[in-house]
């Protein structure tokens, strides 16, 4: 899978972390979540392969469900593309 990996001042992490989480609707523990916040080690490809631990927002487990019953999957991993993709004017 491919995304983007954001990096904040550890003054501004907290609140980072906040407008994430309300970005994602995400409320620890709270069931109703499409999201859930793990932390992963990530691969900096653009670094020569560096992994650093970063959170991640991945489908909760009922929605990771859903997908593996009725989904598709997106080749490469990288949904940013497969969405611009979706939405190209025919030629």
């Amino acid at each position: 899978m491919r995304g983007e990996l954001v990096t904040a001042l550890p003054a501004a992490y907290d609140r980072l972390l906040v407008a994430l989480d309300l970005l994602e609707e995400y409320a620890p523990g709270d069931p109703r979540n499409l999201y859930e916040r793990v932390v992963r080690d990530v691969d900096l490809l653009d670094r020569d392969g560096a992994v650093v631990r970063a959170w991640v927002y991945v489908a909760a487990p009922r929605v990771a469900a859903g997908l593996r019953t009725s989904g598709s999957v997106i080749g490469g991993g990288d949904w940013a593309s497969h969405r611009r993709s979706d939405h190209l004017p025919p030629r």
